[in-house]
């Protein structure tokens, strides 16, 4: 229920924060997110609404919030970034990374997870995963996917090493071009998906209006909004 951030402790249960570090909390995960609760976004916010339309930029926070969320339930969900390429899907996924720390995250693509035995463990720790490449292909019956956005307890080889056992909590974003085809018909895996449409070529205009380096410095901001 707390947050460990750069300058002190969130709350979760009542909003709080202390700049005190609480000797009694044991994390494994400090976010590099200066709390700030004057702070605001309008360069992201512009830049989400460009990018994904102004009706889904709630959602974008409420996905950013939900990747520091350390859990699965009761929201058993992942994120499908869809469409053409240079439309900014890589990028909102790279601001995500910033935002929970680039430390508590995986790299693990989707293909891994789906058709190598040693991925899963990649995830063990972490708070979230991205795939800013993801190939289409078939996901078989989605069972391992099942499994990470679920409240089941992974088994996950290691190689050369002893499997361990471990529950998920990495959130997984997935960027791509085109959806998978889906085989699985049970609706478990359909129910787990979200998908966000992002279609719109981002050209030097555009970059130039919500330039990059200044986004980054608005994690505070994106904090406050995530937060509501």
């Amino acid at each position: 229920d707390k947050l460990i951030l750069a300058n002190g402790v969130y709350n979760l249960k009542d909003d709080s924060f202390t700049n005190a570090f609480d000797k009694e909390i044991h994390a494994r995960v400090r976010h590099p997110i200066v709390y700030d609760p004057a702070a605001t976004c309008p360069m992201f916010k512009g830049f989400v609404s460009h990018i994904a339309g102004e009706e889904n930029l709630d959602f974008v926070f409420e996905w950013f919030g939900y990747n520091l969320y350390r859990d699965y339930s009761p929201i058993q969900k992942m994120l499908f970034l869809w469409g053409k390429g240079g439309t900014g899907k890589s990028t909102l996924s790279n601001l995500l990374a910033q935002f929970v720390g680039v430390e508590n995250t995986s790299a693990v693509t989707l293909k891994h997870l789906m058709t190598e035995r040693f991925a899963p463990a990649n995830l063990h720790g972490k708070v979230a995963t991205f795939d800013t490449d993801a190939k289409p292909q078939y996901l078989a019956d989605g069972a391992v996917l099942k499994m990470l956005t679920g409240e089941d307890q992974m088994y996950a080889d290691r190689k050369n090493r002893e499997p361990i056992t471990f529950y998920n909590y990495a959130k997984l974003t997935f960027a791509m071009n085109e959806l998978p085809p889906m085989r699985d018909f049970s609706g478990g895996l359909k129910r787990r998906m979200m998908i966000l449409k992002i279609d719109k070529v981002l050209g030097p205009e555009i970059k130039k209006l919500f330039p990059l380096d200044v986004i980054q410095k608005e994690l505070p901001g994106i904090f406050n909004e995530a937060m509501i």
